[in-house]
């Protein structure tokens, strides 16, 4: 059996090497902390499929082939009524309507005939993870839009 020098072992454990152990187990304290464990990662997954629904339900809202002059919103988001709405101009998917987690239908809210809030419950409808989709109201979890809005887009430009 081989011995392990002890005169080597001394020399690894130097003030500056332990120094160096605390500050990367430090960091990667903290960025767990910072940014959650992998529960939170899934979560935050979850919530960008949800984000993204609420997106492929906003494009079928604007129908972009759709006259403007009859752009006025369906008074709920089933798959019969969007067929109807868009004049079969776009490809629309029983899917496409549904919390892709849930599996529940998208939450929809016609405001006006012009004004719509698609909602979701997200993990964490203020989280970093969902910055980009501007028009999602933090404190309510829902996609505020309007057919007025000419960009058409849930995203930040």
């Amino acid at each position: 059996m081989r011995q392990v020098d002890n005169k080597c072992l001394s020399q690894s454990t130097s003030p500056l090497g332990l120094v160096a152990i605390a500050v990367i187990a430090g960091a990667m304290i903290a960025g767990i902390l910072t940014i959650g464990g992998p529960g939170a990662g899934r979560e935050r997954k979850l919530d960008v499929a949800r984000a993204d629904a609420l997106a492929k339900v906003e494009a079928l809202l604007r129908c972009p082939k759709q006259s403007s002059l009859r752009k006025i919103l369906p008074i709920d988001v089933s798959y019969a009524k969007l067929r109807l709405h868009c004049a079969s101009h776009v490809r629309i998917r029983q899917e496409d309507l549904r919390d892709p987690v849930s599996g529940h239908p998208v939450q929809y809210r016609r405001i006006s005939d012009m004004v719509y809030h698609l909602c979701a419950d997200f993990s964490d409808p203020s989280g970093w993870h969902l910055r980009r989709w501007s028009k999602i109201n933090p404190a309510t979890g829902c996609l505020e839009g309007s057919l007025k809005d000419p960009s058409g887009s849930p995203f930040t430009r």
